[in-house]
């Protein structure tokens, strides 16, 4: 990874950007079902965690554009 003080740059395989949309795709579903109140987390370190994703989540920009850039350039490579 390198870094210009503001920005990072990562190098990930195909199969790193597979597992890392998976596990966005995951979380994104937790929160929606917590937001919902269709899914309460069952343990203190659960909730915990979850809580504090919601809370960093919330603090920095959004992820939506580069993520879905990320998942075009996946398709696009995989075919």
């Amino acid at each position: 990874m390198t870094s210009d003080g503001n920005t990072h740059t990562l190098t990930l395989t195909r199969g790193q950007v597979a597992a890392l949309l998976s596990y966005m795709s995951i979380a994104e579903a937790g929160i929606g079902a917590y937001d919902h109140g269709e899914w309460v987390p069952k343990r203190d370190a659960d909730a915990k965690l979850l809580r504090g994703y919601i809370v960093g989540i919330q603090s920095v920009p959004t992820l939506e554009r580069p993520m879905t850039e990320l998942r075009t350039w996946l398709r696009k490579t995989s075919s």
